[in-house]
C-alpha cells in the first residue's frame, strides 16, 4: 500500500506538471480577460430599465434587454445591468466585450412560450434542438456575473417532451454558446432549463467560478455544465444539483482539452462527473481534485470513449463520494455513431489515475468496471480506493 501511495503521489506529479504547463495558458489568458473587464467596468453601465425592461415578472422584455446589450456592444463594450425585478425574456444574444451583470435580488426568468424561442437567426444546434434562451456564436469576452438568478422556467407541464411541430422536441436549453473564447461565469445561479443546461461547444478559454446550478427534477435532460470540444477550461467551487450528468465532457467534434475541475460539490440522478457520451474528438489533459461526489445513484464517475477518440492523460484525485452507486465506471468501446463521417474505429485509453477517493455506496451495483475493446488500454490505474461497502471489481472486454 505504502509503494501504491507513493506511485500514485509520483503520478499526480507528472500530471500535474503536464497539465499545469499547458494551462498556463489559461492563466495568461485570464489575465488579459482581467485587463478586459477592468476596461469593461470603464465605460458606463448599461441599464437594461434605461431600455424599457419592466421587472414585474409579466411582461416579455426580450426586445429590451436585446437593444441594451446591441448599445453596448455598439459603445465597444460595457456592463448590461439587470437591477432588481423579474425580467421575463426570450431568447436574446450576447455579443462580444459583455459583462451581463445580474443584482441580488434581480431574475431572468425564460419565457414559458415557445414563440418568445426562435431559431431562425441562430446556428442550428449540432446535437439536440437549436432552441435556447441565451445565446452566443464567434464571440470574445463575455461575462456572466453577479448575484442573481437566470431562471429557464422550463419545467415539464410549460414544455413537454416532442410537443413540436410533427413531434419535434423544441424544449429550449439554457445557454448555447458556439466557437466563442474568454467567457466568465461567476457567482450566478441557475435555475430549471427546459432542456440541456449550460452548454458551451467549441469554445476556448472559459471561467467557471462559485456558480451554483438547481436543475434536478425538474425536466427530462437537464444536465448541468455540458462542455463540447472545449479548450482551456477551469471550474472551481461551484455547486451543482442536476437531473441529468452535472460536469459533463463532450467532444462531438473536437477534442475536449485541458481541464481543471476543482473544489466542486455536483450532485446527479445519472453521473456527478462523465467523459461522453458524445466522444469523437476524445479528451486529453483532464485533471479533477479536491470534489465532493454525492447522490448519484446511477454512478459518480463515468468515462466513455465510443465513439473513436482518444482518452488520455486524466487525473482524478482527492475524491469524497457519499450516497453513490457505482462509484467509478469506464468504457472503452463502439457504439456505431458516426456524426456523418463514416464509422468511427474504436480509440484509446491511455494514462488514466485515479486515486484517493473514497465513497459511501448506498445502491447494489457497488462495481468499479473497465469495459474494454481488445490492446488499446496503456498505463491504468485505480489506487488508495476505500469503499464504506464491499465492492467487486469488474474488467470485462
Amino acid at each position: 500500500m505504502p509503494h501504491q501511495a507513493t506511485q500514485c503521489a509520483k503520478g499526480r506529479r507528472v500530471m500535474t506538471h503536464r497539465i499545469i504547463s499547458k494551462f498556463l495558458l489559461v492563466f495568461i489568458i485570464a489575465g488579459m480577460t482581467s485587463v478586459a473587464t477592468a476596461e469593461i467596468a470603464k465605460p458606463e453601465t448599461f441599464n437594461i430599465k434605461s431600455y424599457g425592461a419592466i421587472g414585474d415578472g409579466v411582461a416579455v422584455n426580450t426586445e429590451a434587454i436585446q437593444k441594451t446589450i446591441d448599445a453596448c456592444h455598439a459603445a465597444g463594450g460595457g456592463v448590461v445591468r439587470v437591477p432588481v425585478g423579474d425580467f421575463v425574456i426570450g431568447t436574446i444574444q450576447l455579443k462580444s466585450n459583455i459583462a451581463l451583470s445580474l443584482d441580488y435580488g434581480a431574475s431572468l426568468l425564460g419565457s414559458q412560450e415557445m414563440k418568445d424561442y426562435p431559431t431562425d437567426q441562430l446556428r442550428p444546434a449540432r446535437e439536440g434542438n437549436s432552441e435556447c434562451l441565451l445565446y452566443a456564436e464567434d464571440a470574445t469576452n463575455i461575462r456572466l456575473e453577479g448575484l442573481g438568478v437566470i431562471d429557464g422556467r422550463g419545467t415539464s407541464k410549460a414544455f413537454p417532451r416532442r410537443s413540436g411541430p410533427g413531434g419535434r422536441d423544441n424544449r429550449p436549453r439554457l445557454i448555447r454558446f458556439e466557437n466563442c473564447e474568454n467567457l466568465t461565469f461567476s457567482g450566478l445561479t441557475y435555475k430549471r432549463p427546459a432542456f440541456w443546461g449550460l452548454h458551451l461547444i467549441d469554445c476556448k478559454n472559459i471561467h467557471f467560478d462559485a456558480v451554483t446550478v438547481r436543475f434536478r427534477n425538474n425536466n427530462y435532460n437537464n444536465g448541468g455544465l455540458d462542455i463540447d470540444g472545449c479548450e482551456n477550461v477551469l471550474i472551481e467551487n461551484c455547486d451543482i444539483s442536476a437531473g441529468d450528468d452535472a460536469i459533463c465532457l463532450k467532444s462531438s467534434k473536437k477534442t475536449c482539452r485541458n481541464i481543471v475541475v476543482r473544489g466542486c460539490r455536483p450532485d446527479s440522478n445519472t453521473a456527478a462527473l462523465k467523459f461522453g457520451t458524445s466522444s469523437r474528438g476524445g479528451f486529453i489533459d483532464v485533471r479533477v481534485t479536491n470534489c465532493y461526489f454525492h447522490d448519484c445513484p446511477m454512478g459518480a464517475i463515468k468515462l466513455l470513449s465510443v465513439d473513436g477518440g482518444r482518452l488520455e492523460n486524466v487525473d482524478i484525485s482527492r475524491v469524497a463520494m457519499e450516497d453513490v452507486g457505482n462509484p467509478i465506471f469506464l468504457r472503452l468501446g463502439g457504439r456505431g455513431k458516426t456524426y456523418g463521417e463514416g464509422a468511427a474505429t474504436v480509440g484509446t485509453l491511455k494514462n488514466i489515475r485515479i486515486c484517493d477517493v473514497v465513497a459511501k455506496l448506498t445502491i447494489e451495483d457497488r462495481a468499479k468496471t473497465v469495459e474494454a475493446e481488445g490492446a488499446r488500454t496503456h498505463n491504468f490505474s485505480i489506487k488508495e480506493m476505500h469503499l464504506a461497502d464491499e465492492s467487486v471489481i469488474g474488467i470485462g472486454a
